[in-house]
């Protein structure tokens, strides 16, 4: 859902500027992720070490002591790569819009518009402590997936700099309200500063979203 308010400029009325406000609650589906890098090690991060190891926690040096009486693996494999399928997050966005307008008027009821500018997104994202089971290479050590229920919640906030396109069509019922459709395209670089076993994680975040409009003009 969302808000927004506007101005056409009256020395040249095809032109305007608004302001909008919107709100998302998207959800990170569960998905398979590549992790590049050095050797991984599950509660710990990324190791360099080339060959397999599995050693408990407490007594072998390659596993800091941070999982009491759990135990460690490094890929079987010497590789810089992994793949884990990651749970599922949820995402919700508070978004700000600074858009320049252009409307075409030359039509009796039906008045289309495009728009854009820069946008502020406010992004926190929720979801399990546990992130997931690794699928490449096997997890021939038994490594399990913590259940949903029993994992700690853990969450990220970020405020990121974004832009924004919209295109769209406004039919006018009178001459005070009018009926819309928008498509909005925003791509947000996003920061995440800690989520899961990511730290210091970049990203580019893409959105593509339909809106429906109620309009009063005065």
């Amino acid at each position: 859902g969302g808000v927004k308010a506007g101005y056409f400029f009256e020395f040249a009325s095809n032109l305007g500027v608004e302001l909008e406000a919107n709100y998302f609650q998207p959800n990170m589906k569960a998905q398979n992720v590549t992790i590049t890098g050095n050797n991984y090690i599950p509660g710990v991060g990324f190791v360099g070490i080339g060959e397999a190891v599995a050693a408990d926690i407490g007594t072998q040096p390659q596993c800091p002591d941070v999982l009491p009486h759990a135990t460690c693996y490094v890929s079987p494999r010497n590789s810089n790569a992994i793949t884990e399928h990651q749970l599922s997050a949820k995402v919700k966005v508070l978004q700000f819009n600074l858009n320049a307008l252009y409307r075409y008027q030359e039509l009796e009821n039906l008045t289309p518009y495009i728009g854009g500018g820069p946008s502020i997104n406010i992004i926190r994202i929720t979801g399990t402590g546990e992130s997931g089971h690794f699928i490449d290479p096997v997890d021939v050590t038994g490594y399990e997936v913590v259940p949903a229920a029993s994992a700690p919640r853990v969450h990220d906030t970020s405020v990121n700099l974004g832009l924004n396109f919209k295109v769209g069509a406004e039919y006018k019922l009178d001459q005070d309200w009018g009926l819309g459709a928008e498509y909005h395209y925003n791509w947000i670089p996003v920061d995440i500063s800690k989520f899961r076993s990511a730290n210091n994680l970049s990203a580019d975040l893409e959105m593509q979203s339909v809106h429906f409009v109620l309009t009063r003009h005065f």
